[in-house]
């Protein structure tokens, strides 16, 4: 499909939303439904954690609270800095540059030394992660024709969801192999990038620039 840029918005709107399903639109539910699946894994890899952390420095329920608030704080700001970012410098990008900024994050919270140290690293991997959320969600509603988003949005959070489940059974496996597992639990999450590359699966969002590039 070439798009002109002469074509206006709602001519290009409308010419997606007639397109069929095909494997560019394939290949990019898989690239979001990855990134939706690690998002929604690396939210839980606290309250996985925390009950090591507890027994190793001796947190305080008070302590536990604070870092996991710092996520959640980081949450809602990566929440209105990630829309602005897209607006500014394109959905595509904010995805990309997003999801590798939770994952250098998340990896580096393996290094924590002290709750502090903890509680900042968690709000920054909160940032990213909220970040990306949002885009992820709103490329779909961009690019997805509007008679399938709602379905290809309900696959990608299904394909999200199930990191909750098979982050306890990492977290687990990682936790049960001594003092310093917890440590790999956050080490294996350094992911997206190494296992797959969006840039190379997400194309840039038509309906707001008008072409492909």
């Amino acid at each position: 499909m070439r798009i002109t840029p002469i074509e206006s918005g709602t001519n290009v709107s409308g010419r997606l939303d007639r397109l069929p399903i095909g494997s560019i639109h394939r290949k990019t539910l898989m690239a979001l439904a990855f990134i939706y699946f690690f998002e929604y894994a690396d939210l839980n890899t606290f309250s996985f954690v925390a009950p090591v952390l507890k027994k190793e420095w001796g947190m305080s329920v008070t302590e536990i609270g604070w870092v996991t608030s710092s996520s959640f704080l980081g949450m809602f700001i990566g929440s209105v800095f990630g829309g602005w970012f897209a607006d500014r410098f394109g959905r595509k990008r904010a995805i990309i540059i997003m999801t590798l900024f939770f994952s250098i994050f998340s990896m580096i919270t393996a290094l924590a030394w002290n709750p502090v140290i903890l509680g900042i690293l968690r709000f920054f991997t909160g940032v990213g992660v909220s970040a990306a959320l949002i885009n992820s969600s709103t490329y779909i509603s961009e690019f997805f024709p509007s008679a399938s988003r709602g379905k290809f949005q309900g696959i990608a959070l299904v394909v999200g969801l199930l990191g909750i489940p098979v982050t306890g059974w990492i977290s687990t496996c990682f936790i049960s192999l001594g003092p310093h597992g917890w440590r790999y639990v956050f080490y294996s999450y350094f992911r997206v990038f190494v296992w797959h590359d969006p840039k190379s699966s997400v194309p840039d969002c038509v309906r707001v620039l008008g072409k492909y590039d």
